[in-house]
């Protein structure tokens, strides 16, 4: 804090030292058990994008074998409040 006083520098270290915490949950700060890549990496979000609207287009219910897990654990994370973004 002490090197600057711009905020987003700030907030960056704070990210860094404290964890993201919940990026669709509750807690505001920690690292969560699962890792997630740095949020402005945006090549790797758009690629994650792009990777999610193909599968959606193939299987938008996610009825195929392979996608039941994601579809599960969807479920289970909007039943629980978990998945809401507000």
């Amino acid at each position: 804090m002490a090197e600057t006083n711009d905020g987003f520098v700030l907030a960056e270290k704070d990210l860094e030292q404290r964890g993201p915490g919940q990026f669709l949950g509750t807690r505001q700060a920690g690292f969560s058990e699962l890792q997630m890549a740095s949020l402005t990496d945006v090549r790797l979000i758009e690629k994650a994008r792009k990777q999610a609207s193909a599968l959606l287009e193939r299987d938008p219910e996610l009825q195929a074998p392979e996608n039941q897990a994601l579809a599960q654990t969807l479920s289970q994370r909007w039943s629980t409040g978990e998945g809401d973004i507000s």
